[in-house]
């Protein structure tokens, strides 16, 4: 499985780099730009919701 850069549409392998404060970053090999992932939304709880009539 190949991970696609949204800036050049084209599979591109990830790098690492070292941020100022000393934290490691991924980035897309082919474009530099930083990968950002973005969590799931949570599932509500369908107990919580639930209304008893």
């Amino acid at each position: 499985m190949a991970v696609i850069d949204p800036t050049t549409k084209k599979p591109t392998r990830i790098g690492y780099e070292l941020g100022k404060d000393g934290s490691k970053k991924r980035i897309y090999k082919a474009s530099g730009k930083e990968v950002k992932i973005e969590a799931p939304a949570k599932k509500a709880d369908s107990k919580k919701e639930a209304k008893v009539l």
